[in-house]
């Protein structure tokens, strides 16, 4: 059995874990003492920081969203028109969604079960078998 540094010994391993959760429950500034603050402080920051971060990733999504659906609508309506300048609705459209498409075929083919790229790969670099 080939045992890490890490594995032989734990205070690698545990040594991170505990000074991180310490210095998560203080006031530190590098080259002094940490001062004690608590649960109730550190809570509250987590709070603050975890619901602005909410409010920011609910901001951005609606804003995307909206926005995306709207032109869209717009260039399929202007689309569905006769007017002029509808080539280069079509260029513009065309040109922002190849790289889309793109990465789709892309994935597909990655993620193949039967001849993709990970299968073979896969049979590339042999996994030793499962004891089970």
């Amino acid at each position: 059995m080939d045992l890490t540094l890490g594995d032989r010994l734990p205070i690698f391993s545990l040594w991170p874990i505990i000074a991180s959760a310490y210095l998560s429950l203080t006031e530190y500034k590098i080259g002094g003492t940490p001062v004690w603050l608590g649960l109730k402080i550190t809570a509250r920051r987590f709070l603050r920081i975890s619901s602005l971060a909410c409010a920011s990733t609910v901001y951005y999504s609606v804003a995307t969203v909206a926005l995306g659906v709207s032109l869209s609508l717009v260039a399929a309506m202007l689309l569905n028109q006769n007017i002029m300048g509808r080539a280069f609705i079509v260029r513009s459209t065309i040109s922002l969604l190849t790289p889309v498409v793109a990465l789709a075929i892309l994935w597909r083919w990655l993620l193949q079960p039967i001849g993709g790229a990970r299968q073979h790969i896969a049979h590339m670099w042999p996994l030793p078998a499962q004891a089970g």
